[in-house]
């Protein structure tokens, strides 16, 4: 077991025995402002890591990340393509839902990986793994039925007349988080983001995402969406987790809650989850 390094003390439990249930969290309005303070203690036993322990790291993707300087002296976890650098060659431009001050998480999550990993807890990962025309995406129609607020590369869209004129909804998604925003009149659609295989889609290129991380990937119906973690499903592929995986090998994958609760000879169920 290790001890917490006063900078990373855990603020909470957030799941423990008995509450692994799957929990619903819409994604924040664009370019909310990310915390990285640490924050007090709430259970003392909360400062050591036991390898019945987990760590779930949720959608750290370069489509969601602001732009961030090129560190030439560190190895990528994946490849950076020339089209996802800055003119000059020195950042990573931000993806289609960056998020300010995102880039400040990337140190201490790694922090986080390197004290699981020592501690022989377990690490969980997930992906937003969109096909391409997820039906979260914003086309406000067609070119021909809408050609004022037509948007072929997704946009951030909300109910009619409140963000984007004439906001019709085109090919929401039908999961039941989704059609209840919808009756809700509170249904967001997006840009073009996550989309498999692609830059976007992938984690942080200096996320230490090591071989042992035991990723989901979500949203990767085209009719459905997830915004919990909880509603991904296994990787098939293996590290880096980059490529490859559609609906129709991840449909039927071991879902995160029940990877939390496995048991075998290298691995035992997850009793408290950071």
């Amino acid at each position: 077991m290790r001890s917490l390094p006063a900078a990373l003390l855990l603020p909470t439990l957030l799941l423990s025995t008995g509450l692994l249930s799957p929990t619903v969290a819409y994604r924040p309005h664009p370019q909310p402002t990310v915390g990285v303070e640490a924050l007090s203690i709430v259970d003392s036993s909360c400062q050591t890591i036991q390898p019945s322990d987990g760590l779930l790291i949720i959608d750290v993707q370069n489509d969601f990340m602001e732009s961030t300087p090129l560190q030439p002296d560190k190895k990528p976890l994946n490849p950076i393509p020339p089209e996802a650098l800055t003119p000059d060659g020195k950042h990573i431009i931000g993806g289609s839902l960056g998020v300010t001050n995102s880039s400040q998480i990337i140190n201490p999550i790694n922090q986080w990986i390197d004290l699981f990993t020592t501690s022989g807890a377990r690490i969980f990962a997930s992906l937003d793994w969109h096909p391409k025309g997820h039906c979260s995406y914003c086309r406000n129609g067609t070119a021909k039925s809408n050609p004022k607020y037509y948007h072929p590369h997704g946009a951030v869209c909300g109910p009619e007349g409140k963000d984007t004129p004439d906001f019709n909804f085109t090919g929401r998604c039908d999961d039941d988080v989704a059609v209840q925003a919808f009756k809700k009149d509170n249904l967001m659609q997006w840009p073009d983001h996550c989309v498999q295989n692609q830059f976007g889609s992938k984690f942080h290129p200096y996320l230490n995402i090591n071989p042992s991380v035991e990723v989901v990937k979500k949203g990767y119906q085209s009719e459905k969406d997830s915004y919990s973690a909880f509603g991904g499903s296994q990787s098939v592929q293996g590290f880096p987790f980059d490529v490859k995986d559609s609906a129709s090998n991840l449909i039927g994958q071991p879902s995160l809650a029940s990877l939390l609760e496995a048991q075998d000879s290298k691995a035992q169920g997850v009793k408290r989850l950071f």
